[in-house]
């Protein structure tokens, strides 16, 4: 499918019908807009129009030790 595409594209999947729980999500309009939102926001952030989430500080190495 997006193979032959002559564009950028990105394929998405927020849930599956087969799951029961999931499908009752993917039927809320509210779920909807947080995924439609953060697909939205994980484009932006690949293409660098907005930052990304900090990277994990992690502690200082002891080069002595």
């Amino acid at each position: 499918m997006l193979r032959e595409s002559l564009m950028p594209a990105a394929l998405t999947e927020v849930g599956f019908l087969t799951n029961a729980e999931e499908e009752a999500k993917l039927k809320d309009p509210i779920y909807q807009d947080k995924a439609a939102q953060a697909i939205a926001a994980g484009v932006l952030e690949f293409l660098g129009w907005i930052p990304g989430p900090a990277a994990p500080q992690s502690a200082p190495v002891d080069a002595s030790a």
